[in-house]
């Protein structure tokens, strides 16, 4: 899945993209642009507070060309990294390696490798992070 905070970010998508969280309040035009890049979408994922400002008519769209829509109640920021990146770290620390190796090695900072293995210790599975 992808998070796209952007409309700027529509003309940049992969086609074969199947599913999508939209952070900023799609208009018919964006959906449109949508569409047609991304023929075999097949979930759209929205914010409930973003929900409540969108036309029904625009979520009809949506539902009228077969893809479902999805309301997310989710807080915070999204990951900005891809998943493998956050499963490596773990992946990495249980090897043995310390916070400061891990992101040297991954190029990213410190304070994210720290956040990253101290959240992973305190869930169930890795999969409660990675959402």
């Amino acid at each position: 899945m992808v998070v796209l905070t952007r409309r700027s970010g529509l003309s940049k998508l992969p086609p074969d993209l199947e599913e999508i969280h939209l952070s900023f309040r799609p208009s018919r035009k964006d959906l449109k642009i949508l569409l047609d890049r991304c023929p075999n979408l097949k979930a759209v994922y929205l914010a409930g507070y973003k929900v409540k400002t969108i036309l029904p008519t625009t979520i009809k769209i949506l539902e009228d060309s077969g893809i479902r829509v999805e309301v997310e109640e989710v807080r915070g920021r999204p990951i900005e990294y891809p998943r493998e990146l956050v499963e490596k770290t773990i992946e990495l620390r249980n090897m043995g390696m310390s916070i400061r190796a891990i992101a040297a090695e991954l190029h990213v900072p410190r304070s994210v490798v720290h956040y990253w293995i101290t959240e992973a210790a305190k869930t169930k599975t890795r999969e409660e992070l990675i959402k």
